[in-house]
């Protein structure tokens, strides 16, 4: 890439996006290839304020910060504090949701969506690197929830966030307000009870707690309810499917709250033969 030429192409796309015309995505990709061809370079001040300036604007402060990894010193640190930094400065403080955690511009609009006291029922569609299971912890700590169940396709990612609950300094707030619970046959807190569970798990919880109804209920890579979006070698049903789509079913149907993740799918909203279409509006669930 040509430094000044990209950095041009920038500009012209964070003009088109004060314009109002729809270059987000385009944006987010150029700044960074942007970042990806310097962060390995000897950065001067005035290529640092211009780099976090472009990150801002893109909505993804975070590129910023990944600076660190690539140089030995704290080269993300700018001692002076310029005019045309405040207003990024500004923007950056409004992500923050504890002392060392704070989301990029998109996550934050999902966080937002999520209101006290209203029926909050979202299916979020993003790339894998969107961040969508911290987002799960950025809601619960929003929103206070009382029981919550979270539902991930496999072992392994339960295990993943059981290890990031109790293990990473930054979730110690998870397990001291929370009771976390991985099996089935488990003992229920009158309150503050945090259920991740696979489907079967879940399923098998209910056997015994049939009149359980959770306050907040995720469900993580939630395509795999539909056989529409499964790729070649997984188009077959199994009981895996099967579980997915019982326990999304009985999930939605007792808890008014819910969020349903999974990889970016191109729905064609307007398409109410679509089974995926059906199923949001069946479920009152906003895209």
């Amino acid at each position: 890439m040509d430094i000044v030429r990209g950095a041009a192409n920038i500009i012209k796309l964070i003009y088109a996006k004060r314009r109002g015309e729809n270059v987000k995505a385009e944006l987010v990709k150029q700044v960074c290839e942007y970042y990806d061809v310097r962060k390995n370079e000897d950065l001067k001040e005035g290529d640092l304020r211009f780099l976090r300036y472009i990150a801002s604007e893109a909505g993804v402060p975070q590129y910023y910060d990944m600076l660190n990894n690539f140089h030995d010193n704290n080269i993300g640190n700018v001692e002076d504090i310029h005019l045309d930094t405040m207003p990024v400065i500004a923007d950056e403080c409004a992500l923050y949701t504890a002392d060392n955690i704070y989301l990029h511009k998109y996550q934050k609009k999902v966080v937002d969506r999520f209101r006290v006291n209203e029926c909050n029922r979202f299916f979020l569609s993003a790339s894998t690197s969107f961040g969508k299971t911290f987002l799960i912890y950025e809601i619960i700590r929003k929103m206070q929830y009382d029981n919550i169940v979270l539902i991930f396709p496999t072992i392994a990612l339960l295990s993943e966030n059981i290890h990031k609950i109790f293990g990473n300094l930054d979730y110690g707030w998870v397990k001291d307000m929370y009771k976390v619970h991985t099996l089935s046959d488990t003992e229920l807190q009158d309150h503050h009870n945090l259920f991740i569970y696979t489907p079967e798990r879940f399923l098998s919880f209910l056997d015994k707690h049939g009149d359980f109804h959770p306050n907040f209920f995720f469900v993580d890579e939630v395509y795999k309810i539909d056989n529409e979006f499964l790729v070649e070698d997984e188009q077959r049903e199994n009981e895996r499917d099967v579980a997915y789509r019982i326990s999304t079913h009985i999930g939605l149907e007792t808890t008014t709250d819910c969020l349903l993740a999974g990889p970016y799918i191109n729905i064609d909203v307007q398409n109410q033969q679509s089974s995926i279409v059906r199923f949001l509006n069946w479920a009152h669930i906003k895209l």
